[in-house]
């Protein structure tokens, strides 16, 4: 479908108000972070020991950032999200063929392929990089790609928050490439030149061939050109016959990228003895180094990125590894995260039937509301409106005034206005559809269930209220005990899950002004499943004005299960008719 990449035009924006809307986050908010006094006040900065060992004994650390609160996690969650999808589109030739790190279906694998077989590899990277991409620099950048003045300003401030942007934030991989793509330029053109391969994964740079290759007092005037510097520290050439690796890859093979047979071989030699002796007695023989835990993640990681590296050990390690799991109920998991202070969170859960693709489904959604008074106000500020428009329908007026708002008694004109003041609203939106014949409880138990995993992994700093609609097709004394069940289960499992068992509040409909911001966006997401036009018309943009707010968890339909960090992906194959 031609729908299928819908463009924001972040080009258009031209104040705080316009480009907040355009991110989906409320101006106030925008404004409050971008003006805070001590913008660090509002971060969590993990200092992550590096693995390497240096010669002067002083171990290194890798520092990352964390929004500490959800609203500001969202709002730099929908700043990477439009800017990414805004900069595919306007800025050509974005993200640079020869860029690999941190763009959709690009990888260390693809990083390293242009360099198999090379006679001469030489790999370097830039020092202190994010350090050295300064506030102006970014905004520079937002200008050069289109962006107005102010936006551009509003935007670089919020990225980097010290005055240079800042690893872990979520637009901070799409910002670095935006910054490196003249670097790039300049790189690909040597490479050309010379007749040389040229990629480049974050900061890493690598160039291969078979003669003429660079030194770096070639290469220094090139980076300083840029406002780079070249870390003579780690600057590196081999030759044919020594050990060519590129972003951890073995590329001496012309037959493409391969995990070093050292890394394969200890994989190998892991799986073998927890398979053997069990997991307990592996981690005791490794004296204390990492947690039962710790382990279990650990080698499932590497057994996961061999198997995307080596598509013939692939099938066999997970195989391996999986009947391991099975056998002794191991799961990959996390420790809770610390925290000072509980925060409060409420969801609001409703449910809706429609059918995909021929199949009659029933789709639940949960809504995390980020900033409940905020929200509270807006809907009833939105519903008092309604009560007073004189020209409403008596039928209606009167449905209004004593079960609230319900989309489907909105008139589209009205469901435009809901969903402009939907979209400054700090909430995100989580949703599971699967078909539904007999068993509607069954289903929704099952929808249930996965949701609560979703929403309470990412909740451990959490105190959670848990409102839910009525409906005559599901106990509700049942839907409380899986509620509670869950968290138990969970809490053995994994160990993340909120501080206590939620509080849960099975609702009618119209009581508390939350539930409908639910049943607003089951209708949104009706109309988008029902969307069959190759032009977009109001229920379309109705679901992308909400976009940023939506996550789908699982299709069951497609027996899907979908990243909970992602928007919901554009369907295009979906149709529906109304139910």
């Amino acid at each position: 479908m031609s729908l299928t990449n819908f463009n924001v035009h972040l080009d258009r924006p031209e104040t705080l108000e316009t480009l907040a809307k355009a991110l989906n986050v409320s101006p106030d908010y925008l404004k409050s972070v971008i003006e805070e006094p001590d913008p660090e006040s509002l971060y969590r900065v993990h200092k992550i020991p590096k693995r390497r060992q240096f010669l002067d004994g002083i171990t290194r650390v890798r520092v990352v950032w964390e929004a500490q609160s959800p609203p500001l996690a969202f709002c730099h969650k929908a700043v990477a999200r439009r800017l990414t999808t805004y900069l595919e589109h306007n800025v050509p030739g974005f993200p640079h063929p020869a860029s690999n790190g941190f763009i959709r279906g690009r990888s260390t694998k693809r990083n390293a392929a242009p360099h198999a077989g090379a006679k001469y590899v030489v790999s370097l990277d830039i020092e202190s990089f994010f350090e050295s991409v300064s506030r102006g620099t970014v905004e520079n950048a937002l200008r050069q790609a289109g962006l107005k003045k102010v936006p551009a300003q509003i935007l670089a401030t919020l990225l980097t928050p010290q005055g240079f942007l800042q690893p872990g934030l979520a637009a901070s991989p799409t910002v670095a490439n935006l910054v490196l793509a003249p670097l790039d330029e300049d790189m690909a053109r040597l490479a050309h030149t010379r007749k040389l391969n040229y990629s480049r994964y974050a900061d890493d740079l690598t160039l291969s061939g078979e003669d003429n290759l660079p030194s770096l007092n070639e290469l220094a005037p090139i980076a300083a050109r840029h406002r780079f510097r070249i870390n003579a520290a780690k600057f590196k050439a081999s030759t044919r016959g020594q050990r060519h690796t590129v972003t951890g890859l073995t590329v001496a093979d012309e037959g493409g990228p391969h995990v070093p047979r050292k890394r394969k071989r200890h994989l190998l030699r892991e799986l073998y003895l927890i398979e053997k002796s069990g997991i307990e007695d592996h981690v005791t023989r490794k004296s204390g180094q990492e947690t039962r835990q710790q382990t279990i993640n650990r080698v499932d990681g590497w057994v996961n990125y061999v198997a995307s590296i080596e598509p013939n050990l692939g099938p066999r390690i997970r195989a391996q590894w999986g009947a391991i799991c099975r056998k002794e109920g191991l799961a990959r998991s996390f420790e809770g995260r610390r925290f000072d202070v509980l925060r409060d969170a409420t969801w609001a859960i409703d449910e809706m039937e429609c059918d995909v693709e021929g199949r009659h489904c029933l789709a639940l959604m949960c809504i995390d509301v980020l900033d409940v008074p905020k929200v509270t106000t807006a809907v009833e500020q939105f519903r008092t409106s309604l009560i007073q428009d004189a020209s409403m329908d008596p039928s209606k007026h009167r449905y209004l005034v004593e079960k609230g708002l319900h989309w489907e008694n909105l008139t589209m004109t009205q469901r435009i206005a809901f969903v402009e003041i939907l979209s400054g609203l700090p909430f995100r939106a989580t949703c599971a559809f699967a078909p539904v014949d007999d068993d509607y409880e069954g289903v929704y138990m099952t929808l249930l269930k996965k949701i609560l995993v979703q929403e309470m992994l990412g909740a451990d700093d959490a105190d959670v209220t848990v409102l839910v609609e009525q409906t005559d097709h599901v106990s509700q004394t049942l839907v409380q005990a899986t509620i509670s069940e869950g968290w138990r289960l969970l809490g053995e499992l994994v160990r993340r899950h909120p501080a206590s068992v939620p509080t849960t509040n099975i609702l009618p409909k119209g009581v508390n002004p939350l539930l409908p911001v639910a049943d607003a966006m089951l209708g949104v997401l009706k109309g988008f499943i029902d969307f069959k036009s190759q032009e977009p018309d109001e229920k379309f943009r109705a679901y992308q004005t909400l976009k940023m707010h939506f996550r789908l968890i699982f299709d069951g339909v497609h027996g899907k299960v979908f990243s909970s960090s992602k928007p919901m992906p554009m369907a295009s194959s979906t149709t529906s008719t109304s139910s």
